[in-house]
């Protein structure tokens, strides 16, 4: 359970969640399958696509879905370790 914390630190706390996700979405993970290497930020957000073969989109949007699976588990992992260290810091 949280404690009450106060409209000051809670306004901090809801800019500090929206730094996370800047900070997220400026790191980018590269997933690569068949062909196709797909950059997408940790927040979600595809980057780049390279599709040298000339893959057909049925083929793209399946290995889209890989790269956004493995993107949530990275953003959910670390927007809770930033999350946690801004936490302490407010206490």
């Amino acid at each position: 359970m949280l404690p009450n914390i106060s409209i000051e630190k809670a306004q901090l706390l809801k800019q500090k969640i929206e730094d996370i996700k800047n900070t997220l979405d400026q790191e980018v993970i590269t997933h690569s399958s068949n062909g196709v290497s797909i950059e997408i930020s940790v927040l979600g957000n595809i980057k780049k696509i390279s599709n040298p073969l000339n893959k057909n989109l049925e083929e793209i949007i399946f290995i889209l879905n890989e790269a956004i699976a493995k993107a949530r588990q990275e953003y959910e992992v670390k927007q809770a370790q930033l999350l946690q260290k801004e936490m302490m810091n407010l206490m």
